[in-house]
């Protein structure tokens, strides 16, 4: 057999090592939950196969040159013998992959999620996390030697939570992505209150595992002089359609309340009502920016809210505003001024939450900006004082966050603009 056909094989091989790599590549994407952020799993999905490729480039010339010296030299018998190689060296690097990595469980087919229960001793009040990034509700799969491999996030199904007798019960959902024997599930109650227990799940549960487990207290991991005692938990699985299932008919019951409660509004309703809807998608802002500029003169109230989402929702529905008559500049000097005033109160150290609420006050000094410019018969030079007075507070403790640091920077060039 001469090199001609050396490199054929060579060449033959290296293709099918190459796409038996990359299908491999592909399976440990899912059995090890290698992300795609930043396009991670791509590389290594790449990565193995280009490997593959080098691998069974340098298998099938080896093999070949070994059949070509051996006593019954031939194309097709060391094409052969190189393919029943890359065969079963996939199978056993796939069979030891499977073993170190995890897959989500099923039953008749169909993926699960895992439903908890969390009763909390009393007087232990659970609050929402205003952090909208932060997960409060994660599963984590442990590997050998109980190491933590990637976790995934769930909810807290706030809206189910309950209290009877001063204690709270709390649910949350997760994806069940891991058929790993060894799971904790953590669940944030409030900013202070991190409680994880070790999920007593088998890894691929049965059909008798649709029903509630009974009432537990054992399994909670505790940090050192931090004891955890009087919560208990119980869980389930559901199928994944049957639970998604639920949950937009929920949404989509909810969603049709808000809308009729929305619709029976008057111009005379609360204005913090109207504000309660600018964060909604499918409510009409321009209405709501309607009312808002008739009742101007109340934006400085608004903005004492301390609620982020109502801020929030005020920003987005005055982003809408195109015009405001020439009675509304008062209105926007005393609504700097509680600007300067929140911006001031905000406690140093800042903590997570008081830099979210910086991060949305700035965002209603965008809006506020934009107002300015927008009325009638004033110039942004009639609020060059407001703007001053911000500039001051805000200077004052850029050095504190980043969001104070952004604002400062913002106020510095509209000022700079404003000199032009």
């Amino acid at each position: 057999m001469n090199w001609l056909l050396t490199i054929l094989i060579g060449l033959i091989t290296a293709a099918a090592c190459g796409a038996a790599a990359c299908y491999l590549g592909t399976l440990c994407v899912e059995w090890y939950s290698i992300s795609s952020f930043e396009g991670g799993s791509g590389y290594f999905v790449a990565f193995l196969t280009l490997f593959g490729i080098v691998i069974g480039l340098i298998l099938g010339i080896v093999t070949s040159r070994v059949v070509a010296g051996g006593t019954s030299p031939g194309f097709l018998r060391a094409q052969g013998i190189s393919l029943a190689e890359v065969a079963i060296l996939f199978c056993v690097i796939a069979l030891f992959c499977r073993l170190g990595g995890t897959i989500a469980p099923t039953i008749d087919g169909e993926q699960l999620d895992l439903e908890v229960e969390l009763k909390c001793p009393r007087g232990m009040v659970p609050t929402e996390r205003p952090d909208r990034n932060y997960l409060s509700c994660t599963l984590t799969p442990l590997g050998s030697g109980n190491k933590r491999l990637d976790s995934k996030g769930g909810v807290i199904l706030w809206k189910q939570a309950s209290e009877s007798g001063g204690q709270w019960t709390v649910p949350c959902r997760v994806w069940l992505f891991s058929d790993s024997s060894m799971r904790t599930v953590r669940m944030l109650m409030n900013t202070s209150t991190d409680i994880e227990f070790m999920l007593p799940l088998p890894g691929k549960p049965g059909k008798e595992h649709f029903e509630w487990s009974t009432w537990r207290s054992d399994r909670f991991l505790e940090e050192k002089d931090k004891p955890i005692r009087d919560y208990s938990y119980r869980f389930r699985v559901r199928r994944v359609s049957e639970a998604r299932s639920e949950a937009q008919q929920a949404a989509q019951a909810e969603h049709e309340k808000k809308m009729q409660a929305f619709a029976a509004l008057t111009p005379d309703s609360p204005l913090d009502l109207w504000v309660g809807f600018g964060v909604d998608d499918t409510t009409d802002k321009h209405r709501i920016a309607r009312v808002l500029v008739d009742r101007i003169a109340e934006l400085p109230a608004l903005l004492r809210s301390s609620d982020p989402e109502h801020l929030r929702g005020l920003t987005i529905v005055l982003s809408t505003v195109q015009t405001l008559p020439p009675s509304a500049a008062e209105a926007l000097r005393q609504s700097a001024g509680v600007l300067a005033e929140r911006l001031r109160a905000i406690p140093s150290p800042v903590k997570d939450e008081d830099n979210n609420l910086v991060g949305q006050l700035r965002g209603v000094y965008w809006t506020w900006h934009q107002l300015a410019g927008f009325v009638q018969d004033h110039k942004m030079t009639d609020f060059h004082d407001s703007m001053m007075a911000l500039q001051s507070v805000v200077e004052a403790r850029s050095n504190d966050s980043y969001e104070f640091a952004a604002l400062a920077d913002t106020l510095r060039t509209d000022l700079q603009v404003q000199h032009q």
